[in-house]
């Protein structure tokens, strides 16, 4: 086989080798939502009872973020409730079904605290806000 063939018959081999394909988003494991790019796991899952349901909790941490988080989860999570507290320093995030949130904490530009948590039965606004059952 000449030169000539031998690589075109390479590069026909690797173009089928790369396929290009879009990135799916990673999805935080506890909670089912998606996971903010560049967060690293802060410490071990928790779990509390409060009113007979259960919520599992594991917090992230974000360092030198391109993108806000808030901005990233209003696009990520069509339909959740979203709300902001303490003069603006904390935003979470109810998906609609109620069974997962997402709790964003600001503090120096770029670096942000994401806590994931899971609920054993739906919950409302009113109740995570109020901390009601």
């Amino acid at each position: 086989m000449s030169l000539p063939r031998l690589v075109s018959a390479v590069l026909l081999m690797f173009s089928y080798s790369f396929v290009p394909m879009v990135a799916a988003a990673a999805t935080e494991p506890l909670s089912g939502v998606p996971l903010f790019p560049g967060a690293k796991p802060g410490d071990t899952p928790r779990t509390q009872v409060h009113c007979g349901i259960t919520m599992r909790s594991v917090q992230y941490d974000v360092e030198n973020a391109a993108t806000k988080p808030v901005d990233f989860f209003r696009k990520a999570l069509p339909g959740a409730s979203n709300w902001t507290v303490a003069n603006g320093y904390m935003t979470a995030f109810l998906t609609p079904n109620g069974k997962a949130i997402v709790k964003i904490v600001s503090g120096a530009p770029g670096f942000y605290t994401i806590v994931y948590g899971s609920y054993s039965k739906p919950v409302t606004v009113s109740q995570v806000r109020k901390g009601t059952c």
